[in-house]
This record gives structure tokens, C-alpha cells and sequence, in this order.
């Protein structure tokens, strides 16, 4: 028996697709069926619908191309039944994240194929239903899935960070720690604590070409991590002795109790003046 098929394929809000077949069979309780299943669809759904003509027994598999797959390895294939429906639940899934980066949806399409063999004949379930194995494609039905949901962007205010150069950490002193550092500027650079993707990324930036730049990069990054409150010389002090750079550990450390010593005494004269 020959039936008119309805193909309608769902997609709700969800992202929850849904394929049904509606045949227009001479059964009055199944045409009334129809009609119910018809009225109560969402009209948020976004449909496709196509039609054709099966018949009753006809041998039909679903296909995904694209980027897009099935879940599990299982082949949808099923025979056609106008009178009794047919239902298959299955779920899909991106076949490569990765790809189609200038999208805001992955695109793939689903095909559904019917044996064009004699019923009777045996066909092999292990191979991909196509033209060549014997199958005609009947109708397609184009997938969209979103990458992400639209959501308003929450704006950052970002305020400058201005990096002050002063007592004992002076800018001379640092040009002078960087031009001796230019050998080890790495070690010195993980021994501050900053990432391995941040010290390829100063490379990086830089043209792999290792110069004084390139360090006054690294301190200025490590300084940026740092509140005005924080100490910022023993961290210094401690990386330059696992460099080996004792006498630059030893300067700084000298010119620091310099620098607070000379900030007591001002300390204390203002202190004497108010009083």
C-alpha cells in the first residue's frame, strides 16, 4: 500500500529535535490523532516539512552529515509502518567543536535514505546507507545547533596600572639588574612566579630575540601582580640569589636598608617638627 508521508522535523527552545511521520491513511481514529498531535505543537518550534510517498514496509534509514553526529554508534534504520507510527528517539552531538569558528551555530543536515532494493533482498547493516549501497536519498532536513546562549555582556571597568619606579628599585638599577640577567631571564622570570605561558608569550612579542626589553617586560608584568602595600624587593632578592646573581642580591639588599633608613630619618624629623 502506497501512503502520502508528511515529514515535519522540531526544534524547540531546548535544542530538542524531534522527527515525526504523518501518513494519510482510510483510518478515522488515526486521522483524528493526527490533527490533536498538530494543534498542540509549541508555535515557538522552528519546523521543516517535506513530503513524499512510501510505501507500506519500506525500509528507511536516517544519516547525519556535516558537523553533526549521533551520540552512540547505533544505525537508524527501521522499517515504515502508515498505520501503527513509527518512533525513534535518538540524541546528536557535534562531531568537531573546532570547526566553523565564524559561526554562531554548527550546520549539518539530516538525510533520510529508503532501500531501493526489492523488500525481500538482504542488504548489509554494516555499511553506511548511500546511493551506492543501494539506497535513494528522499529528503533533507537542515540542523542548527548554537554555540553558546545570547546573554547581555557584563561590562568591565578596567582603571590603568601605573607602575612607579622608586627607592631602592630605581630605574637605572633595573636596567643595570636586566642587561645582567640576559642569560638567565627565564629562570629569573619562573622564579618570580609568573606563568610558562606568560614568559612564551613575552618571547613571543619580542620576536624570540632576548634583550633588555625583554626583561623589563618580565619585571614590569610581575609588578603589575603586586599592590602598592606588598613588598615587591625580597621576592626581587630571593629570584636573583636562585639566578646566582649574589652581588646584585647583595646591592639591592644594601641599597634597601639605605632607602629605609633614610625614610626613618625623615619620619622621625617630621614627627620632631610637629611637636
Amino acid at each position: 500500500m502506497k501512503h502520502k508521508v508528511k515529514i515535519r522535523i522540531l526544534q524547540d527552545k531546548r535544542n530538542v529535535f524531534s522527527l515525526t511521520f504523518e501518513a494519510e491513511v482510510d483510518h478515522p481514529n488515526r486521522q483524528w490523532q493526527t490533527e490533536n498531535e498538530r494543534s498542540v505543537s509549541p508555535p515557538e518550534e522552528k519546523k521543516h516539512e517535506q513530503d513524499l510517498f512510501a510505501m507500506e514496509g519500506d525500509i528507511m534509514a536516517m544519516v547525519f552529515r556535516g558537523n553533526v553526529d549521533m551520540s552512540t554508534k547505533e544505525k537508524l534504520v527501521f522499517s515504515f509502518h502508515g498505520y501503527r507510527g513509527v518512533r525513534r528517539h535518538f540524541e546528536i552531538k557535534v562531531a568537531n567543536p573546532m570547526s566553523q569558528r565564524s559561526m554562531q551555530t554548527y550546520h549539518g543536515a539530516l538525510q533520510l535514505f529508503v532501500y531501493a532494493e526489492k523488500r525481500y533482498t538482504a542488504f548489509d547493516r554494516s555499511l553506511t546507507p548511500s546511493v551506492k549501497n543501494g539506497w535513494t536519498l528522499r529528503a533533507e532536513f537542515p540542523l542548527l545547533i548554537p554555540k553558546y546562549e545570547k546573554t547581555t555582556p557584563v561590562m568591565v571597568n578596567r582603571a590603568a596600572v601605573s607602575i612607579r619606579f622608586q627607592e631602592p628599585l630605581t630605574v637605572a638599577f633595573v636596567r643595570a639588574m636586566c642587561s645582567e640577567l640576559l642569560s638567565d631571564w627565564k629562570m629569573f622570570a619562573r622564579a618570580l612566579g609568573i606563568s610558562n605561558a606568560r614568559v612564551q608569550a613575552i618571547k613571543q612579542q619580542h620576536h624570540n630575540v632576548v634583550s633588555e626589553k625583554v626583561l623589563m617586560d618580565v619585571i614590569i608584568t610581575w609588578l603589575k601582580t603586586r599592590s602598592i602595600a606588598q613588598d615587591k624587593v625580597t621576592p626581587i632578592i630571593n629570584a636573583l640569589l636562585e639566578c646566582n646573581k649574589h652581588k646584585l642580591a647583595s646591592e639591592l639588599a644594601h641599597r634597601n636598608s639605605c632607602s629605609k633608613q633614610v625614610e626613618l630619618r625623615r619620619t622621625t624629623g617630621e614627627y620632631n617638627n610637629k611637636f
